[in-house]
């Protein structure tokens, strides 16, 4: 299994995805000790954010609101009538701002309602309608399965309400301030306490930019308390203006499962365009306008310096960097997706929470400057880096960003020993393995907040010796310097996702001829595992091959394996980077023998290398426009896979028509492994990875076998043809394609064949998969423009 492309760098725009915790209860108990000692050092937007984000009821401003029903996309909210207890924002005191830094004035940006009524909501389409019907049945385990067009639900005693701008007024209109009694009063703290920090701190966020920028976005969240819906505490209705994909309308379920407040669990049952963004567009120009970005991040030079802390026994960096972009629409204000911690400990007696909790992970931003070194006004919270500009910059305008910041951020991953007592494992050398690398799944450097954009890079990389990196991008050398190891790095080929993974490595590398057209290939092996190293040399450099020869050129310049610890169960592809679970480097003797292994650890070199090689070209080359389309990534990839093992088994048995490699393949897919096609274990793959528990089967199984569909209806030549052809369109489009698309290209690479039903049953809908597939020839032929 490949996690190579996870929704993280989504995050900080997603406020479904990673709600920011900013718990709403006295000032002494939610700042910790670092945000105390910071006190007195805020600059006005860390204060104006602070205050909105530490806000508290204010029973003695409560406010009686008339029976209404307000309309929303997709759905309404009537009340019944009640009280609207505004949650102030919290005062600015002196000894907080003893430089008296001049803050804006604020105003309330949440409230709770205490009251009855209704909230009601319509799926806005058949896919969403899978989505949030799928999401209920999983929140409730005995149902199996939900039927529903939509939701409507009693307002079980009152909601949580965050508005900004229209919504504001509207949910204000006709209130008038009155009394509150006592028992009204603790019903709101109580509500209050209990949901108000789930979504503060994203509304603070978007108050505080309309307070930088000028403008006035229209944002709000109802967290709807109920109880008609079983497994549901509360209904979450969010419309969030800085969505990153765009689809700014949003139900989810967001329930906690721990006493720990930062423990939460969130379901996204469905989510939609604005209909007033919507409007008049095709389902294709949805699509691409969810690659809409507000500027356009060129080329990083960045110098990183790895270090221990010896306190805290955890592995750090210390970055210096500059970052030169331009602008695509105007702005005074830039959010850069920035991680705030990261996961640095890889060990079953921890939890994640108990590393993040402990703010042994903290990052620290300490400098942004522009290209002249001028200093920038910035706040750094919740995954966010929000850089305030000294003027407007007009769309095309370049600038210049620079940035300092160290935290203890690198992951350990730690080797488990084997599992058999046939072998003393005390003599065996290959059993005190570490691996130390960047948090892939959090932007550890300030990016644009997705996947979809695309730079250049040169690093410079300083390790403590002996321990040397495989990375992203091309190594130009590696040099001595005192006690580091200090490697140059240089990637000229734009990229969406680069990583590095070091330790006490060894390396083997290829001498590859040039003129060939063969590349750089180095194998990054922990001691003990080298004896194997020539023939995966062999094979990475056959995979690439056969690649080329199907889909074109190799993106890059070279291509860096990198040995993880066995049993970790894993494999990623960042762009020129593979790093897969350490059981792949190992014979099958070795692995029965000292680790006890199953048939699955015995397969792993053939699920993984042929697979993670291809997202060279499925994840990089042909890159995903949106999480809409991330499927295609996993799907295309598996599906190569799958072709190079049938080469690879055809040349051994010496018939070029035989199948068994494709077909031992493809029954991982099927009913033997992932039960790709069976109805109750995926979903739509447009979904994608909001299928949850269903993403495996959904993505690398449900995908490959629709591709296998256009196999047996027009053979598999046809099916290279349209990666090639999906591979080929990416390259006009800077990479990347959307799923919109990939009716165009079937029906490009199929000329004379109609896909407009195909697209709707199997890829934005979960129809089951027929034993015998045909597809009709003459469904609706000509629909799909380009």
């Amino acid at each position: 299994m490949s996690k190579t492309f996870r929704l993280l760098f989504l995050i900080p725009a997603l406020a479904l995805a990673f709600p920011t915790t900013l718990i709403a209860g006295d000032e002494e108990d939610v700042e910790d000790l670092l945000e105390l000692a910071k006190k007195g050092d805020k600059n006005a937007i860390e204060l104006y954010y602070s205050a909105l984000s530490g806000a508290k009821t204010a029973e003695d401003k409560a406010l009686k609101i008339p029976a209404r029903t307000i309309e929303v996309p997709y759905g309404k909210v009537t009340l019944e009538g009640g009280w609207l207890i505004p949650v102030q924002p919290k005062e600015i005191k002196d000894k907080d701002n003893p430089k008296g830094v001049e803050v804006p004035d604020r105003e309330f940006i949440s409230a709770v309602y205490l009251g009855e009524g209704r909230f009601e909501f319509d799926a806005p389409t058949e896919t969403e309608r899978w989505s949030m019907n799928f999401g209920l049945a999983d929140l409730h385990p005995a149902k199996k399965y939900s039927d529903l067009d939509g939701v409507d639900v009693a307002i079980d005693g009152g909601m949580v309400i965050y508005f900004e701008g229209k919504w504001r007024e509207l949910f204000l209109e006709g209130t008038e301030e009155a009394d509150l009694d006592k028992k009204t009063a603790e019903a709101a703290k109580k509500l209050w306490k209990a949901r108000g920090d789930l979504w503060q701190g994203d509304m603070a966020r978007l108050n505080t930019l309309d307070t930088l920028t000028g403008e006035t976005h229209d944002g709000l969240t109802l967290d709807v308390q109920q109880k008609d819906l079983k497994g549901v505490p509360a209904l979450t209705y969010i419309i969030d203006p800085l969505e990153t994909d765009h689809e700014q309308v949003a139900l989810a379920v967001v329930r906690r499962y721990a006493l720990n407040r930062d423990s939460t669990n969130w379901w996204l049952l469905s989510q939609w365009f604005h209909p007033d963004d919507a409007e008049g567009l095709s389902e294709r120009e949805l699509g691409y306008k969810r690659l809409e970005l507000p500027f356009d991040v060129h080329h990083y030079d960045m110098d990183m310096t790895v270090f221990r802390d010896g306190d805290a026994g955890f592995w750090g960096m210390k970055v210096k960097g500059e970052l030169d972009m331009s602008f695509i629409e105007p702005t005074n204000t830039l959010m850069f997706a920035m991680m705030s911690y990261g996961e640095n400990e890889w060990d079953p007696s921890k939890s994640f929470d108990e590393v993040k909790l402990s703010g042994s992970n903290r990052v620290i931003v300490s400098d942004v400057t522009d290209g002249d070194g001028n200093p920038l006004e910035f706040m750094h919270n919740g995954h966010v880096l929000t850089i305030k500009l000294p003027r407007v910059y007009e769309k095309d305008e370049k600038l210049s960003i620079g940035f300092k910041y160290e935290g203890l951020f690198i992951m350990t991953i730690k080797q488990p020993p084997p599992q058999t007592s046939l072998t003393d494992s005390r003599n065996f050398d290959g059993v005190d393995i570490i691996n130390f690398r960047v948090p892939n799944d959090y932007p550890w450097f300030p990016q644009n907040q997705s996947h979809k954009d695309s730079y250049t890079f040169e690093w410079t990389l300083r390790l403590p010796k002996p321990m040397i990196a495989a990375t992203s991008g091309t190594l130009l050398g590696m040099v001595e310097e005192g006690k580091y190891n200090v490697h140059s790095i240089k990637e000229t080929t734009p990229v969406t996702f680069p990583a590095m993974l070091f330790g006490r490595f060894g390396v083997k590398e290829n001498n590859p001829d040039y003129d060939a057209g063969e590349y750089k290939i180095r194998l990054y092996t922990h001691p003990g595992f080298e004896k194997d190293a020539q023939s995966f040399l062999d094979e990475a450099q056959g995979v690439i091959a056969f690649y080329e020869a199907m889909f074109g050129p190799y993106p890059f310049d070279e291509l860096d394996i990198a040995q993880m610890p066995i049993g970790i169960g894993y494999a990623q592809a960042p762009a020129g980077l593979v790093q897969m679970d350490g059981a792949t480097y190992i014979s099958k003797t070795d692995l029965v023998n000292l680790w006890n292994a199953d048939d699955t650890m015995l397969d792993i070199r053939d699920n993984f290398v042929p697979h993670e090689i291809a997202h060279e070209w499925w994840g990089h080359k042909a890159g995903w426009g949106s999480s809409r389309d991330q499927w295609v990534s996993e799907t295309f990839a598996e599906y190569a896979a799958a072709l190079y093992i049938e080469y690879r088994e055809a040349r051994k048995s010496g018939d070029p028509e035989d199948t068994k490699g494709y077909e031992d393949r493809k029954r991982r897919w099927g009913i033997d492994g992932r039960r790709g096609h069976t109805y109750d274990r995926t979903g739509p793959v447009w979904v994608g990875n909001r299928t949850r528990s269903r993403r495996t089967s959904t993505i690398y199984a449900r995908g490959p076998l629709i591709l296998d569909m256009v196999r047996q209806n027009f053979g598999k030549e046809a099916v290279i043809k349209v990666m090639y052809t999906w591979c080929e369109l990416a390259g006009k489009n800077d990479g990347k394609v959307v799923t919109e698309d990939f009716q165009y290209v079937l029906e490009q690479a199929l000329p004379g064949v109609g896909f407009e039903e195909f697209m709707k049953m199997y890829i934005k809908g979960n129809e089951p998969l027929p034993d015998d597939p045909k597809i009709n020839k003459a469904d609706k032929l000509g629909k799909a423009k380009y």
